[in-house]
């Protein structure tokens, strides 16, 4: 099945980290300590577009410099910004197509249907999720589910939904290429400690 190039799928949210600049102290921290093992995603959908460009013209600067990739969430297929911003990639909800310009698509499942659309489309990996409870975003999967779906999966997945590092040695073992978080990483009391934890068995 392959595996996407990275061990750590870290989705950017200014909520949750508190604001730009803590966000990007612990997009950084990641960064540090995972270099390429890491990938961003620029996230932060909602945001006023000019926030997220600013954003990710600082996530593209900071990335490159750690030869780690960047992928846009591209909501309704505009890929624009991602082509704007020299992005790796693109992430796409599940039934949205985008042109990728060249760059890696990424999509979001949340079953085997949402896998087998993503694979038809080119998608280098999807995320599949929630996993386990992650706020407003229903009833998680469990890991069980998540194992039989990436099992059968034509492309790698991406374990998602309430991910910290106590979790990846249960995402290996059912079949997860990686993992993606949000607040394992954003919400740490040390973000780079926190991104160091995703190492050991991942790697």
């Amino acid at each position: 099945m392959g595996e996407p190039g990275f061990v750590l799928y870290l989705i950017t949210d200014l909520d949750v980290a508190g604001g730009r600049a803590p966000l990007l102290s612990a997009v950084q921290g990641a960064l540090d300590a995972l270099g390429a093992a890491v990938a961003v995603q620029l996230r932060d959908k909602h945001a006023p577009p000019e926030v997220r460009r600013s954003l990710g013209e600082d996530l593209r600067r900071r990335t490159e410099a750690a030869g780690a990739a960047l992928f846009v969430n591209c909501p309704d297929g505009d890929t624009t910004l991602a082509v704007d911003l020299r992005a790796d990639g693109v992430h796409l909800p599940d039934g949205v197509s985008g042109t990728s310009s060249g760059m890696r698509i990424a999509c979001s499942a949340h079953d085997a249907d949402g896998l087998r659309r993503a694979a038809a489309q080119g998608a280098s990996f999807a995320t599949l999720g929630p996993v386990l409870t992650t706020p407003g975003k229903g009833a998680p999967m469990g890991w069980p589910a998540f194992a039989a779906i990436a099992r059968r999966s034509p492309i790698p997945v991406v374990a998602l939904g309430g991910m910290l590092p106590r979790h990846v040695g249960s995402a290996r073992t059912s079949h997860a290429a990686a993992i993606a978080t949000i607040r394992g990483v954003l919400a740490a009391p040390d973000p780079a400690a926190a991104a160091r934890g995703f190492r050991p068995e991942l790697r």
